[in-house]
């Protein structure tokens, strides 16, 4: 996994404890969520995917934890779908960062739990 920080030593996770960090939180999301962050941002080492290349990918998963069809055979999600579990993966992976302990406070502010 590559990444690029612009932040100063000490503040922030950096180096091999951001990329721990950030494989915890992929561990932590459910599998199509893991799946949507990957392809969209290349983190599995192959260019990024569009949410039209991701839409056509992800309903080819062909069963689900119970061993059920997930779709019908040529089934898609949307592209609105595939864009709104990247943002909630992206909402997850970031809570599950804060609650590491990792990122200082916001705006000064403690975090919630």
């Amino acid at each position: 996994m590559q990444y690029v920080a612009h932040v100063h030593e000490g503040q922030y996770p950096c180096g091999e404890a951001l990329e721990e960090l950030l494989r915890e939180g992929l561990a932590s999301l459910p599998k199509r969520m893991r799946q949507v962050l990957t392809l969209y941002f290349g983190l599995d080492g192959q260019a990024p995917k569009t949410l039209n290349e991701i839409k056509v990918m992800i309903p080819r998963l062909p069963y689900n934890q119970f061993s059920k069809p997930v779709a019908p055979t040529g089934a898609t999600i949307s592209r609105e779908r595939v864009r709104q579990i990247a943002r909630n993966a992206c909402w997850r992976l970031k809570r599950h960062i804060e609650h590491s302990g990792a990122l200082p406070p916001q705006n000064g502010l403690p975090r919630g739990e």
